[in-house]
């Protein structure tokens, strides 16, 4: 896990598939994700967030952030407290685009589809290797006993 100080300064975090990395914020951090879908974790906090491209997540506290790429490779921006981006109610999630976050929910919906017809599609197949396999093996047996 990495760990990153956003104290001062805007910075973009590039994050791989499947790891996290920590930041360190000052509660009114502005935490802006622009690619991919980030679980966020935030110190002291029970709640997580599914924070998508075109959503920010405005700190509602001091400490550290946990940010994990849930769908493939992430980046998000993390604007110091007072930044213009980090107008909102602490500790929630805004939408910043409609459009954005439209997009990127067609896009996952999407995926999801594909996902589940290669699921089934693959299941078919299997089921219909093994009905053939059944069906061979009937013949067989039906050829050796005349």
């Amino acid at each position: 896990m990495n760990n990153t100080s956003a104290a001062n300064r805007a910075s973009r975090i590039d994050i791989e598939s499947g790891r996290a990395v920590s930041v360190n914020v000052r509660a009114g951090a502005a935490i802006r994700v622009v690619s991919g879908t980030v679980w966020l974790t935030q110190e002291g906090d029970v709640r997580d967030h599914c924070v998508s491209p075109g959503m920010t997540f405005v700190a509602d506290r001091a400490g550290r952030v946990v940010l994990t790429a849930i769908d493939g490779e992430s980046a998000a921006v993390v604007h110091p407290a007072g930044a213009a981006w980090t107008r909102g109610v602490a500790g929630t999630v805004r939408i910043d685009s409609l459009e954005t976050f439209e997009r990127e929910a067609r896009r996952a919906q999407a995926r999801y589809l594909g996902n589940a017809i290669a699921r089934v599609t693959s299941g078919l197949g299997s089921g219909i290797a093994r009905l053939a396999r059944r069906l061979a093996a009937r013949r067989t047996k039906a050829e050796g006993a005349c």
